[in-house]
């Protein structure tokens, strides 16, 4: 299969975001009932055909492959916020959590929000390659 043809994450995962991968890299936690802290492995993490994965490939690694993460949860002890920052973001990443195990709905964003895409964005839509570089 070429590269572009190759889906950048997989839909039916249920854990498409990637979540539950990232708390298996978990290698120190601490912390009490509503905050724990502590690092991760993000070595393999643009490997994952994640939402999370996807994001990591876009930036190269420019230290170490260690990370902390904070989680904050909520009063059935269930994560509501992951926050870290990956090596070569320059941003904090926080996935919130919520509504575990129910399907939401679907719905086009409200027509004034939506913008057309710019040129580049275009000609990339149009090019046979969209893989993400490594």
């Amino acid at each position: 299969m070429p590269a572009f043809a190759a889906p950048q994450f997989d839909l039916h995962d249920p854990d498409v975001v990637g979540v539950e991968r990232l708390l298996s890299r978990v290698g120190t936690a601490q912390g009490d009932d509503f905050v724990i802290t502590g690092t991760m492995d993000t070595s393999r993490l643009s490997a994952d055909r994640t939402m999370v994965g996807f994001l990591a490939r876009l930036y190269r690694r420019r230290t170490g492959t260690e990370t902390s993460f904070r989680a904050t949860l909520d009063n059935q002890d269930q994560i509501s916020t992951l926050s870290l920052t990956t090596p070569g973001s320059p941003d904090a990443w926080v996935i919130s959590l919520s509504e575990y195990g129910k399907v939401q709905p679907l719905a086009p964003p409200p027509a004034d929000i939506v913008r057309k895409p710019n040129a580049t964005v275009l000609k990339l839509l149009r090019s046979k390659d969209l893989s993400m570089p490594d």
